[in-house]
């Protein structure tokens, strides 16, 4: 089981970030060390996980389904509404979390953004531009541990 750091509320959390917290816990390595609802800077981080030796891994839960129209990406939540959605934007996350690290600590590692999708399959014809395909995790992986570190360690 991962190691975990901050406060984590189920009550006031989504199914999603639910369903990934318990993955999480159940699967992942006693090495890495898990963060979930971390605020750094006034920016509330879902979960960052420090991962020996690869860097941290900053993931964006996301609830709902992915559209694709119009050469524009949609987010539909799970009560319907519709938004726009940019899997780059977390860049500027991780821009200002690196930034953090160094301010704070003085190191700068690696850190990789990815937006997680746990309730969307591939299968489901999930329209992910190939040149995203590293910013994206979905149903897929988080079959188990080895699913889920296989596309981690893809990044180093």
């Amino acid at each position: 089981m991962a190691r975990r750091i901050g406060n984590y509320d189920r009550e006031t959390s989504t199914p999603a970030m639910n369903k990934i917290y318990d993955f999480l816990n159940a699967e992942l390595p006693d090495y890495i060390t898990a963060g979930y609802s971390l605020v750094v800077n006034g920016r509330e981080y879902d979960v960052v996980l420090l991962v020996p030796h690869l860097g941290v891994f900053l993931l964006e839960i996301k609830g709902g389904r992915l559209q694709y129209a119009d050469g524009q990406y949609l987010l539909v939540s799970p009560s319907g509404h519709v938004r726009r959605f940019e899997p780059l934007r977390t860049r500027k996350a991780k821009k200002d979390f690196l930034q953090y690290l160094f301010d704070t600590f003085h190191v700068s590692p690696f850190v990789y953004e990815i937006n997680c999708f746990p309730k969307i399959s591939r299968a489901d014809g999930l329209p992910i531009d190939p040149e995203l395909e590293d910013h994206f995790m979905t149903a897929e992986d988080f079959k188990d541990g080895q699913a889920f570190m296989t596309k981690i360690y893809r990044y180093y």
